[in-house]
């Protein structure tokens, strides 16, 4: 039983400090292009656009 459970905690620490990466790599251009556009759009432009 002990080696169980010192076995899960084993396997826990090892699996908790993997760095994940994003699915779709971060491009700063884009964020900024996408910042730009909903900061030019009003609130019910941004709700039209959730809602379509």
């Amino acid at each position: 039983m002990k080696k169980i459970i010192i076995m899960s905690i084993l396997a826990t620490a090892c699996t908790t400090n993997q760095v994940r990466q994003p699915a779709i790599p971060q491009n700063d251009e884009v964020e900024k292009q996408v910042e730009q556009t909903l900061s030019s759009l009003s609130l019910d432009e941004k709700i039209g656009q959730m809602c379509d």
